[in-house]
């Protein structure tokens, strides 16, 4: 649902259904920017405050967050301005970031919105766009 709505609502933006190669090897992501050339990584949560899981390995130019918590069928997306290597930084807990569980051998799980988007830490906060699904 949340690569469809991505998809449907980003300009430039498609589901892509074959894996890619580039310099990381071989990679499947969720949407691609034809305008932009961007490969994007969608995550999305139906509660607040999310509790986004990762896989070890993702590769991506860009990151969409939608947001469901309302409901009521209302959703905004936004727009973390972070590539796959920074999110290697990311905190998950206070000892550890997400290449700390990683190397561990573990699914990384924090929560983007208190990480990203209610800081307006690497994202404006406001959302890059406001929809309705019951419409």
């Amino acid at each position: 649902l949340t690569e469809g709505v991505v998809a449907k609502d980003i300009e430039g933006v498609f589901r892509y259904k074959k894996s890619l190669k580039n310099n990381h090897g071989k990679s499947k992501f969720d949407c691609y920017n034809e305008i932009t050339n961007e490969v994007i990584e969608v995550k999305g949560c139906s509660i607040y405050p999310d509790l986004t899981t990762w896989s070890p390995g993702p590769y991506f130019d860009v990151l969409y967050f939608v947001d469901f918590s309302s409901l009521d069928g209302k959703y905004k997306i936004f727009q973390i301005n972070i590539t796959h290597k920074e999110l290697a930084d990311a905190k998950v807990n206070n000892l550890q970031t997400y290449q700390d569980q990683i190397n561990q051998g573990r699914r990384p799980r924090f929560s983007l919105y208190d990480t990203y988007v209610s800081p307006g830490y690497k994202c404006s906060g406001k959302p890059v766009y406001e929809g309705n699904l019951s419409i």
